[in-house]
């Protein structure tokens, strides 16, 4: 099952999109003209926003999942240049109320109480 989900990705990221592809659901938020936050491998039909809706913070945009190249739940978080996720470029930011802790390969974060 998921050999074959995999297949059909990579056959519809060769065909075209393959932001979409490695993406999976995922929702860009603008926040000024150059600065945009990406929120990508979102759970299938769980999008709670629609393009164009003025979001707050704090706001349920959508549940974690595992779509896209992805091999398992997990929400992949970054702020961009461009709403662009394969032409953008990453830009600094900084968390509020967090706890950093180092895990190969990743980064994990936490919210602190």
């Amino acid at each position: 099952q998921f050999q074959e989900r995999q297949l059909k990705q990579v056959r519809e990221a060769l065909q075209g999109d393959v932001g979409r592809w490695a993406a999976g659901n995922y929702i860009v938020i603008e926040h000024a003209e150059n600065e945009h936050s990406a929120y990508l491998h979102l759970r299938e039909n769980s999008v709670r926003v629609n393009e164009g809706d003025v979001v707050r913070r704090g706001q349920h945009i959508a549940d974690v999942g595992n779509t896209g190249d992805s091999y398992g739940a997990h929400l992949h978080f970054q702020v961009i240049d461009r709403p662009d996720l394969v032409r953008g470029r990453s830009l600094p930011f900084e968390f509020e109320n967090i706890e950093v802790s180092l895990s190969e390969p990743g980064w994990f974060v936490q919210a602190v109480s």
